[in-house]
């Protein structure tokens, strides 16, 4: 019985060891995009699609990061983020948008269409990176899939 006790003891201890509580190793993916909610974001764009790579032939071709390349001097858009986190508005532009999909890796707004920048509307895209979340704004075109895409670090600014 002793024996026993001791066993479920340790066990106990190891399990507590390995849950993550307080270990420093840093939030989840799911709790790091839980925190792209209500605020001012700034996305400070590092890279950009070439108009080539990627093979686009419609809005919702998804681009590798192989397809995009550094720039350096490049737009820092302020994205405002609303209504718990359902609701985009990228400050430079007349763009809104709507949350389309949040799962543990991404949270994705469908951005609308019918402004000069983005005719066919477009998409923000937020996902963890290494110590900071990343984003894509993709603008669509009227008779091109993708006019511009650029990615970059998003931080919270407000």
């Amino acid at each position: 019985m002793t024996f026993r006790v001791a066993m479920v003891a340790a066990i106990a201890v190891v399990a507590a060891g390995c849950g993550g509580g307080g270990s420093g190793a840093g939030p989840s993916a799911p709790s790091v995009l839980t925190s792209f909610a209500t605020g001012q974001w700034d996305l400070r764009v590092d890279r950009a699609w070439d108009g080539v790579a990627g093979n686009v032939q419609f809005p919702s071709d998804q681009l590798d990061e192989s397809a995009y390349k550094p720039v350096a001097g490049a737009a820092t858009y302020r994205v405002v983020v609303s209504g718990g986190g359902q609701q985009v508005a990228i400050v430079e532009t007349p763009v809104r948008g709507q949350r389309t999909k949040a799962t543990s890796s991404l949270v994705e707004y469908a951005l609308s269409p019918g402004t000069s920048e983005a005719p066919a509307g477009g998409r923000l895209v937020v996902w963890p990176g290494a110590g900071v979340l990343q984003a894509e704004l993709t603008l669509h075109g009227s008779g091109r899939p993708i006019i511009k895409s650029e990615r970059g670090a998003i931080v919270l600014v407000q």
